[in-house]
Parts: C-alpha cells; sequence; structure tokens
C-alpha cells in the first residue's frame, strides 16, 4: 500500500494492533440484533481498507452484507458491497503494480474514487478515512497516467508543451466577459505552446476574433492566429478526423469547437477552479454548452494514429486537462465532417 494508506498501516503495526475490526459494532451492526455481536459496521470496514487490511476488510464486507440481508437490509447490503469493491480494486491496482505494469489500474483508481465519495451518502462513515481513500486512489492514477504518458510518443513538440502546462481558464483572464471568453483561452494556450503569446494578448485577442453575443469566430481566430507567427493556420466549420490528426502529428494542438465536453480528469490546474475547485484527477466529467458552443484545446492522443483510441484535452471551463475516448471527442464536435477546427 502506499499514501496515507501506508503510513497508517505502519503506525497501526507500531502500535501492536493487529486488526481494525471492531468489537463493539455501532449504528448497522448494532441494529442487527440477530447477528454476531462481532459484525463490523460500514465505518469498521472503511477504516480496514484505510489501514491497508484489504483482505480483512473484503471479508468483514462479506459478512455485513450477509447480515443484511438476513435483516432485508437492502441500504447496507449496497454500501458493504461498494465498500469490498474498493477493497477488492485496491488489491488487484497492488497485484497489477507487483507485475511492473500499470495496465488497468487507472480505471480501477477512478472506479475507487467514484465509490469513495458515494460513502459520503451513507451518513455512517469517517469523512477523515473517506479522503484518505480517495488521496490513495488518486496517487494510483496519477502514477499509472505518467507511466501512460511516457510510453507514448503521440505527444511532440507544441502539443507537448500545451500536454503538459497547465490550462489557461477562461475565469482568470482579464476580459471582462470571461464566460464567454473560452475561444481566446484557448488561443493563448495554442499561442503559449509556440513560444508566441501570454497573458497580456487576451484583451488583443478579444478584439480580434471575439464577435459580442456570438462568440469566437472560427476564421477570425484563424486570421489571428497567422497574424501573430502560426502561419499556416487554417480554419474550417466542416472539419474531418484526418484534419485533426494531421495536425497533431505535426506536433501543433487543435483548436476544437464542442457543444458540450466529457471524459475523465487527467490533471487540474495548481490554483483552483472557479466552478470545479472539488475535482480530482480521475474524476468523471461532463458539461454542456447549448447556444454558441465551446472551444477546448485538442492537445494529444493514444493509440495508432489511423486508429486512435483516446484524446486528451485541455479545457478553459474546467481549468484542467481531460481524456475522452475517440466516439467521445466525436460527439462532442457534433461528429465527424462537422468539426469546428483550427488545422495547421
Amino acid at each position: 500500500m502506499s499514501y496515507q494508506m501506508q503510513s497508517e498501516q505502519s503506525k497501526q503495526k507500531e502500535s501492536g494492533s493487529g486488526s481494525s475490526t471492531s468489537s463493539n459494532p455501532s449504528l448497522v451492526g448494532a441494529s442487527m440484533s440477530g447477528g454476531s455481536s462481532s459484525t463490523s459496521t460500514l465505518k469498521d470496514i472503511l477504516s480496514m481498507i484505510v489501514a491497508g487490511h484489504m483482505q480483512e476488510s473484503m471479508m468483514s464486507a462479506h459478512q455485513l452484507a450477509e447480515v443484511a440481508r438476513k435483516h432485508n437490509d437492502t441500504s447496507t447490503v449496497q454500501w458493504a458491497g461498494k465498500l469490498w469493491t474498493i477493497a477488492n480494486g485496491f488489491s488487484e491496482i497492488q497485484q497489477i503494480i507487483a507485475q511492473e505494469t500499470m495496465t488497468g489500474v487507472k480505471d480501477k483508481a477512478a472506479l475507487i474514487g467514484r465509490l469513495a465519495r458515494s460513502l459520503d451518502d451513507s451518513r455512517t462513515v469517517s469523512q477523515e478515512d473517506v479522503d484518505r481513500v480517495l488521496t490513495s486512489a488518486g496517487g494510483y492514477w496519477q502514477l499509472a497516467d505518467k507511466d501512460e504518458k511516457q510510453s507514448k510518443s503521440n505527444g511532440t513538440g507544441a502539443a507537448a508543451t500545451a500536454q503538459n502546462a497547465e490550462t489557461v481558464e477562461q475565469y482568470k483572464m482579464s476580459t471582462g466577459r470571461t464566460w464567454a471568453h473560452c475561444g481566446i483561452a484557448t488561443s493563448l494556450m495554442l499561442l503559449q505552446a509556440n513560444g508566441l503569446g501570454s497573458m497580456a494578448d487576451a484583451n488583443d485577442l478579444v478584439s480580434e476574433m471575439y464577435i459580442h453575443e456570438k462568440g469566437t469566430d472560427v476564421g477570425l481566430m484563424a486570421e489571428s492566429l497567422r497574424r501573430r507567427g502560426l502561419e499556416t493556420a487554417s480554419h474550417t466549420r466542416n472539419g474531418k478526423w484526418d484534419q485533426l490528426m494531421t495536425t497533431l502529428q505535426k506536433g501543433q494542438p487543435v483548436p476544437f469547437g464542442v457543444t458540450h465536453c466529457v471524459g475523465d480528469i487527467v490533471k487540474m490546474n495548481s490554483t483552483p477552479s472557479k466552478y470545479f475547485a472539488h475535482k480530482r484527477p480521475g474524476d468523471r466529467y461532463s458539461d454542456e454548452f447549448p447556444g454558441s458552443g465551446h472551444w477546448i484545446l485538442v492537445v494529444g492522443f493514444e493509440g495508432p494514429a489511423e486508429n486512435p483510441t483516446h484524446f486528451l484535452y485541455n479545457d478553459p471551463h474546467l481549468g484542467g486537462q481531460v481524456r475522452a475516448t475517440r466516439d467521445e471527442l466525436g460527439s462532442m464536435g457534433v461528429g465527424d465532417g462537422q468539426f469546428f477546427l483550427i488545422s495547421q
């Protein structure tokens, strides 16, 4: 085990405590008069997980679920099942890492994170323990993500720079109507990745490409980018996958128009996001942008160029980076042949 959980386990060993199982059950366990007096509660089991006792916590979760079934307590059965899945997920992650690979770790860590956050609704577990589980799951997710990136060769040039940089969050700009300036933030990220711009250029970009009450115009965006040094920047309102892929393979990020966003968060900026400060790496992310839509910067892809499996994009609304499947990105852009994008 690693991170907080490892330290908790070490402390417990040092104190001579070999088990987190409570002999004085409360809450759910105590309410089951027909169950064993040693039946662990949900809180007990989560504490076992935090201490690193995965097999013990799985056995206790199974026992609690069996007692709950006898009392027709379906709610406790479900919560116990979630705890079992969390413990099993950590156990499987440890087994994967022991084999010197990270395959599957991201998905398992993300599932653990989702289940751990749902435990708050049970109102029977320690928030501190939930936070420790989230910290550990997030740590594993980031390790796997780093390993995945290092094994890829798809991020080069300015695209790699943008992929490793923080996202320009539109609400942190000093342009006034920041809620409408996602295209400005996206253009800034592209320029900065090429060493051609800074935050001081934001207001000038507004005057060059933003149409009041309508949004950032893709044609004016390309014109502005050419003027600032990206001489081959070209716009389209009916773009295709090959234009996106050709640009990424040249090492250039791609400004991409979308109607909604979806995917798994890869990383968040070091400063809290205005609207998503609660989000962590591995969390599922989605939002919709009716009306004039939204701009993101596609910064990389995974898998073979002829058939990529996933894409990475920096979202100025989120203030972070997201990983989406090919189908998800295609849907965000309203489908092949209808993409609004800037190619180079």
